[in-house]
């Protein structure tokens, strides 16, 4: 069961998100990677 996740966000997540050449391709794919994240724990040192 997936559960809801609250992400505080900066400039930096939004230049996060941006498109990268080989890594992701588009912006949902990125934002979609970064809830991945969040859900695991993970916090980004740029935040």
């Amino acid at each position: 069961m997936k559960q809801p996740a609250t992400i505080l966000a900066n400039t930096e997540v939004f230049d996060y998100l941006k498109e990268k050449v080989g890594e992701r391709k588009t912006r949902t794919e990125a934002y979609c990677d970064l809830l991945d994240k969040s859900l695991a724990g993970f916090v980004s040192p740029f935040l």
